[in-house]
């Protein structure tokens, strides 16, 4: 048995079938959930966001053209309904799942790391993480965790592809850097 295109189970819903909405939520669920707790910064928060969002892209799937991945759709909806939370609560605090942080660029030391330290990057990195602000922990969730290409992230974040590329790079400069600098201060 073959899995059924989104193309397939969205005319479903648009026809009438509103129980094939199901499928969709079950393939997006665990990515969107994702994405809403590094945002939002709690997993109860997350979950109500998460499920809001999705009643929205239910209601709006009328509006889906196409033009894009229904993922990045949908992950547009879930970013936007995460910032208006964020707004709301004027909290910009975001919670990291430790077992799927994203990798610091390459140095001459990493390779000379051992367990501890390695457990030390990871809390480090979490750390900064949390230091950052929401734009730039959402650029490299999408892009890290969620892997998603820049194209996706543009759309999602409603930046241009040129200044989510900027912005990007310059969030993953400022993570080393913090990341580098607490190093320091830990190991000294």
């Amino acid at each position: 048995m073959t899995k059924e295109t989104e193309k397939d189970i969205i005319q479903k819903i648009l026809s009438g079938q509103t129980d094939a909405f199901a499928e969709l939520v079950d393939r997006y669920r665990d990515p969107a959930f994702t994405l809403c707790v590094r945002i939002c910064g709690n997993r109860e928060d997350a979950a109500d966001v998460c499920q809001e969002a999705f009643v929205k892209a239910f209601h709006s799937l009328k509006n889906f053209r196409g033009d894009a991945c229904f993922s990045t759709w949908l992950y547009r909806i879930m970013y936007n309904a995460s910032v208006s939370f964020l707004r709301k609560k004027k909290n910009n605090r975001l919670v990291l799942d430790e077992g799927r942080l994203p990798e610091l660029p390459d140095t001459e030391t990493e390779n000379n790391w051992d367990a501890e330290e390695n457990e030390l990057k990871q809390r480090l990195v979490k750390e900064c993480m949390d230091e950052l602000p929401s734009l730039d922990k959402s650029l490299l969730t999408l892009y890290y965790l969620l892997e998603h290409p820049v194209s996706d992230i543009a759309e999602i974040t409603g930046l241009s592809e040129t200044n989510a590329k900027v912005r990007l790079h310059r969030a993953r400069l400022k993570l080393f850097e913090m990341v580098t600098a607490k190093m320091k201060v830990q190991i000294i």
